[in-house]
C-alpha cells in the first residue's frame, strides 16, 4: 500500500504558476462597424416612447431639402454688375441622377402626418383642445420661419441703405423664401388631421390620389388650356395629402410591412419634390 503524504499546518502549498497571456490585439473597426456600434449607442439610450426611425425619416428629408435646393440654386453675376439666379445643374448635368435622391420633401408630410397624428391622439387622452393643440403644432413652423425672415429682412435693409441694385436684393430674397412655399400648404393639411383621420386616411389617400390622376389625364387630353391649368393649384393640395394621410395611416398601424416603406421610398426619391410631377 501506498503511503500516503498528510500536509502539516504550517506546510505551506507550492505556489501555482501563471502564465501570462499576451495583451489582445486592439478590434480596429471598419466604418461600418463604427457606424453599428454608434446605432447601437444611440439606441440604448433612447426613450422607449420615441421612435428612432421618425427622425431618421425628418433627418434626410430635411437635409434633402436644403442640398437638393443647394444643387439648383446659384447666383452669378449679370452683365450689369447685378446678381441673378442660374441653376449648377446648367454647368455640370453630371450631378442630374443625385436630385433623384435628395427630393424627400413626400418624406417630411408622411413623416408630418405619422408624428402630428400621434401628437393629436396625445392631446385627446389628455383633454387639450384642437385649438390648442393646433396653435402648438404650428408654432413649431412659425418659430424658425419668423427668424429666418427677420434676418433676411435686416439684410435688404442693410443692401438698400447700401444702394446695392434692386435686382440683386430680388434675387437674394427669391432664393431665401421662394422653398418656403410648402410650409403654407403643410399647415393647411395639418389643421385638417382631425378631418383625415375621422374620414379613413386610408381611403382619403385613394380618393386624393384618384383626383391627382385624374386632373393629369384631364390636361393630357386637352392640353394647358386657362382652366385647366387652374387644376394645377387643386392637385398642389391633394398631391400633398396623399403622402401626409400615408402618414396618418401609418401612425394608426398601416404600412407595417418592410416592403412598403421600400416600395414608398423608391417611388418618392424620383417624383416627390414636383407636385406637379407626381401629381
Amino acid at each position: 500500500m501506498a503511503d500516503v503524504r498528510v500536509r502539516t499546518e504550517n506546510e505551506r502549498p507550492a505556489p501555482v504558476v501563471r502564465k501570462e497571456l499576451p495583451p489582445a490585439p486592439p478590434v480596429r473597426l471598419t466604418p461600418v462597424g463604427r457606424l453599428h456600434r454608434a446605432v447601437l449607442r444611440i439606441d440604448a439610450a433612447t426613450p422607449f416612447s420615441r421612435d428612432r426611425a421618425v427622425d431618421v425619416l425628418r433627418a434626410y428629408s430635411i437635409l434633402g431639402v436644403v442640398l437638393g435646393h443647394w444643387l439648383v440654386s446659384a447666383v452669378v453675376l449679370r452683365a450689369g454688375g447685378h446678381l441673378g439666379g442660374d441653376s449648377p445643374l446648367r454647368h455640370l448635368p453630371a450631378l442630374t441622377p443625385v436630385t433623384w435622391l435628395l427630393q424627400p420633401l413626400a418624406l417630411f408630410f408622411f413623416v408630418g402626418g405619422w408624428v402630428g397624428s400621434q401628437s393629436y391622439d396625445s392631446a385627446v387622452v389628455n383633454g387639450v383642445r384642437y385649438r390648442t393643440w393646433l396653435a402648438l403644432r404650428l408654432r413649431q413652423l412659425i418659430r424658425p420661419t419668423s427668424v429666418l425672415l427677420g434676418v433676411w429682412a435686416l439684410v435688404l435693409i442693410g443692401l438698400a441703405l447700401e444702394g446695392v441694385a434692386f435686382e440683386t436684393s430680388r434675387t437674394l430674397l427669391r432664393l431665401a423664401v421662394s422653398p418656403l412655399w410648402f410650409l403654407c400648404v403643410y399647415a393647411v393639411i395639418t389643421a385638417a388631421t382631425p378631418l383625415i383621420r375621422r374620414c379613413g386616411a386610408g381611403r382619403l389617400v385613394l380618393v386624393a390620389f384618384a383626383l391627382v390622376g385624374a386632373a393629369d389625364l384631364v390636361r393630357g387630353l386637352v392640353g394647358d388650356l386657362e382652366w385647366v391649368g387652374s387644376l394645377r393649384w387643386l392637385n398642389v393640395l391633394t398631391g400633398w395629402l396623399v403622402p401626409y394621410a400615408l402618414g396618418v395611416f401609418r401612425a394608426a398601424g398601416g404600412l407595417s410591412r418592410r416592403r412598403h416603406g421600400v416600395g414608398m421610398l423608391v417611388f418618392w426619391s424620383g417624383r416627390s419634390d414636383r407636385p406637379g410631377a407626381l401629381v
